[in-house]
């Protein structure tokens, strides 16, 4: 994953590379803080609203007291795309709760860096031919995440992501404590049964992807039969269809889950329909 060269550190431009954290600060230190993965699509900044709300529905549940000024972010988006003469990125926007060692969080400042990071090459391969998948059966690891808020503190993610790695594949899925299908490393999870088109309840816990907002949009004009609920691993592994969505990897499908393969493991139908839907929805 690439960093582009020029990034913004509380509104003021600065090179890869110059020290600006203090050995205090509270992200290094504890993780105290959210964060926002956006797309920008031929330097359009695609679902900016949408992303800027979850932003301070994040702020909000962590307790970080950040005013968000919208247009300023946007700005300083549109002035990092010139300056590394970009156009197709992700944009990663990081607000935490500032210095100060201690437990009781300081009356510091919260400071905000936004930064653009390259999209991997090898995404548009993985939406044409699939990839493989594990499920993370490890309650522990996955019930440490803050629910409800997109933080910074990523360990679970970090170790499910090692999880997959060791086992040849491309994204882990999270099975919680009571055996329900969650959601991926950095992803929503959906699949397909009969026709209808499934995706975990936002009240398990699992985070309200964007992307996943879109493909639910996208159902519902096309009038495709769809559910959110509570799903157990064997009703995941006997589908005909899986995919997982995200900011940065669009739609991808999935055509084997540990050792069972998913349909004539290739991408599905209805898949192959949202996703063009869903390309077709970013450049309008």
């Amino acid at each position: 994953m690439k960093v582009y060269r020029f990034f913004s550190y509380n509104f003021k431009i600065f090179k890869k590379g110059e020290k600006l954290f203090s050995i205090e600060h509270r992200g290094l230190n504890y993780g105290d803080g959210v964060y926002e993965t956006l797309r920008v699509y031929d330097g359009r900044i695609f679902a900016f609203k949408e992303h800027m709300e979850r932003l301070k529905k994040s702020l909000d549940v962590v307790k970080i007291n950040f005013s968000v000024n919208e247009r300023k972010i946007e700005n300083e988006i549109a002035n990092l795309l010139k300056l590394n003469r970009v156009k197709n990125c992700a944009v990663r926007i990081v607000i935490t709760r500032g210095n100060g060692l201690g437990l009781p969080p300081p009356k510091g400042k919260p400071d905000i860096s936004i930064m653009l990071v390259d999209i991997d090459k090898k995404i548009e391969e993985y939406q044409k031919r699939g990839i493989k998948a594990i499920l993370i059966e490890n309650p522990r690891l996955y019930d440490f995440s803050t629910r409800g808020a997109k933080t910074i503190n990523f360990l679970p993610n970090v170790l499910g992501s090692i999880e997959f790695e060791k086992n040849g594949a491309q994204e882990g899925i999270f099975v919680t404590k009571e055996g329900f299908i969650a959601e991926g490393t950095t992803s929503n999870v959906f699949f397909v049964k009969d026709g209808i088109l499934k995706t975990p309840s936002l009240e398990i816990g699992i985070l309200a992807g964007i992307t996943r907002k879109f493909i639910l949009d996208i159902a519902r004009e096309q009038k495709i039969p769809f559910e959110e609920g509570f799903y157990k691993k064997e009703e995941l592994l006997s589908a005909d269809e899986v995919f997982i969505s995200s900011t940065t990897r669009e739609i991808v499908p999935v055509i084997q889950i540990d050792d069972k393969k998913i349909g004539d493991r290739r991408a599905g139908s209805l898949t192959l329909s949202l996703l063009s839907a869903f390309k077709k929805k970013v450049l309008s």
